[in-house]
């Protein structure tokens, strides 16, 4: 994995109430996971990111939130991979 993207996840991972994260390529696999991710989920997240991604002509790569009560993840998608971050709400 790139450097800069294994800076990025790190910094993400030391992020208070993160209890995980993943990064998928283009294709919906898995490059990395940690904590509760469960890394067949890459594909899903990837399928997701990519679909919300025609919804806005002006925003390639959106930033998708999805919630519940307990937990809260966020969705984002880049050129070559898509990132998912598992939150624990306060």
């Amino acid at each position: 994995m790139e450097k800069h993207v294994l800076e990025e996840v790190s910094k993400l991972q030391s992020e208070q109430n993160v209890l995980g994260v993943l990064v998928s390529d283009t294709k919906g696999l898995c490059v990395f996971s940690s904590g509760e991710v469960t890394p067949g989920i890459s594909g899903h997240i990837t399928f997701i990111a990519n679909q919300l991604s025609k919804l806005d002509k002006h925003d390639s790569y959106p930033t998708i939130v999805l919630k519940s009560d307990n937990k809260s993840c966020l969705i984002k998608g880049c050129e070559n991979s898509c990132v998912y971050v598992l939150y624990q709400n306060k």
